[in-house]
């Protein structure tokens, strides 16, 4: 039995590793992703938000599809310790000038006079930031879409579902936890302690990782070389060498009808990114509270995952991503009613009424110039918080649920059908069509003083019946098969989950 057991572990040795490296990577990420919300939202307010999650899409728009193409040409371990470095340096870096920002405001009395130099600091640490994010999302790409299944296909008991269910769950459990532990911590000591929490951090993850990595690369003859292709790719890889082409690559793909269905969801779904924080703090949130709900959502993520796994082996890919979808749908169009309510800011008429075309840009950039919010989070008690607020926070904690049922399954078919010299180009291209809905979902809070109200009516009141239908059409256009139908995979669904079920009573 021990030397099963030895055995087992060896066999998973290097999959456990990478998990341990994954996990210290979302830790760092879950923790830079809220502490820069509220640090952003103190000192520039939600349009400063909204502008730099712009930036941010349009950078990542460009970038991932050009960086893959790179990485698939590059040494894995080169690829993945260089986004590695320049994750944790950037978050290091951006982390330390928002601590001298928050040192000049805490000592200068007059702020007329400390104003612009604000702005300067604030827009250079959002500029690493940015920088971070680009390779932090290369980062996740290597772990999680690549470095795993060439993992799994090297063990001889995986089971790739099993390992994706896996590294999301080590994702929610950060996600659950981070938030409010970083919720607590803000609340507790200054910023300038916060500040240097996180770069001891990055410092410290990123040596830890670095070595783990290359410990597994080492490890691992199959990470050391890529599969041959057929030479029909091969010439097809070499000639889809722009940016462009790249996104031709993509679309040739037997998954791309489901990837791109996935990527409309981050059109419509509402997440706890920094605008939502942004929001929840502006209407009388707490940091603890904002965390409090951000670890129920993470929690839900959970249980959405252990679904997953469970609907795959029932039910197929397929109809598990379609149940997701539904689930996702319904409870984001919970969060998007709850704007009409009494107690609620959004005031549509009064927006359509005053709205000049001409005069936003300008608008947008004296807001950016000199931001309205420049004073401490008031928090109000739990029982003054707004019905509305309640409802949009309790249904974006819902649809985590949906959201990651549909999110493994769409990645898996991704991962089953993509030729593996052309993994990293065309998760990259699908990092970009993403980052492309959610940049038009940044456009569209512009637009509106107080802009989340804005998104949430135009997201979830007005599109969600035509991105459902959308992405119902081309989850079911996968399959070439004729008998693919809706009806039909619901049929096939149901016997699956009923054959499932009668096994597991007889046990």
């Amino acid at each position: 039995m021990p030397q099963q057991v030895r055995n087992w572990y060896k066999d998973r040795k290097a999959i456990f590793s990478l998990n341990g490296a994954y996990l210290l990577s979302t830790l760092g990420d879950r923790l830079w992703a809220f502490t820069i919300g509220m640090f952003t939202h103190q000192i520039g307010g939600i349009m400063y938000i909204a502008t730099q999650q712009l930036a941010d899409s349009i950078i990542k728009l460009i970038f991932t599809p050009i960086i893959g193409k790179i990485l698939d040409k590059t040494n894995r371990n080169k690829g993945i310790q260089i986004a590695l470095l320049i994750n944790n340096f950037c978050v290091s870096i951006s982390a330390l000038v928002f601590a001298y920002c928050f040192h000049l405001l805490e000592t200068t009395p007059d702020k007329k006079e400390l104003q612009g130099h604000e702005n300067i600091f604030l827009l250079i640490a959002l500029i690493f930031s940015s920088m971070a994010k680009v390779a932090s999302e290369i980062e996740r790409m290597a772990f999680t879409k690549d470095w795993i299944v060439v993992l799994v296909q090297s063990s001889e008991n995986s089971r790739l579902s099993a390992q994706n269910s896996i590294m999301n769950v080590l994702d929610q459990v950060s996600a659950a936890l981070l938030p409010l532990f970083t919720g607590i911590l803000l609340d507790t000591f200054s910023r300038i302690v916060c500040c240097v929490f996180v770069i001891v951090y990055n410092i410290s993850s990123w040596i830890i990782e670095s070595r783990i990595l290359h410990t597994v690369y080492r490890d691992t003859p199959a990470l050391k070389r890529r599969k041959s292709v057929d030479s029909e790719e091969i010439v097809e890889a070499q000639g889809n060498v722009s940016w462009i082409r790249s996104f031709k690559l993509y679309f040739n793909q037997k998954a791309w009808r489901p990837a791109f269905a996935l990527a409309m969801l981050y059109f419509t779904v509402l997440s706890f990114d920094n605008l939502a924080i942004s929001y929840g703090a502006k209407q009388g949130l707490s940091a603890t509270a904002l965390g409090t709900f951000m670890t129920a959502g993470s929690i839900c993520g959970l249980l959405g995952n252990v679904s997953y796994t469970y609907f795959e082996r029932c039910m197929g890919l397929l109809l598990t991503a379609l149940i997701g979808f539904f689930l996702q749908n319904a409870c984001a169009m919970t969060a998007g009613y709850s704007q009409v309510f009494f107690d609620s800011p959004l005031n549509i008429t009064g927006y359509a009424e005053n709205f000049e075309l001409k005069s936003w840009p300008s608008r947008i950039i004296s807001e950016i110039q000199s931001p309205s919010t420049r004073s401490d989070i008031i928090a109000l008690p739990a029982s003054q918080w707004p019905l509305s607020i309640i409802l949009f926070f309790v249904g974006i904690t819902f649809a985590r649920y949906g959201l990651w049922i549909i999110d493994p399954t769409i990645i898996q078919i991704m991962q089953e059908t993509i030729p593996e010299r052309n993994r990293y180009r065309i998760f990259g291209v699908q990092a970009s069509i993403s980052e492309f809905f959610s940049m038009l979902k940044d456009i569209m809070v512009g637009l509106k003083k107080n802009p989340i109200n804005f998104h949430v009516f135009s997201g979830h009141l007005v599109l969600p019946n035509g991105d459902l239908r959308c992405t119902l059409r081309r989850v079911c256009l996968f399959s070439k098969s004729s008998d693919d139908s809706l009806f039909h995979l619901l049929h096939k669904g149901i016997s699956k989950f009923s054959q499932a079920s009668q096994y597991s009573n007889i046990i």
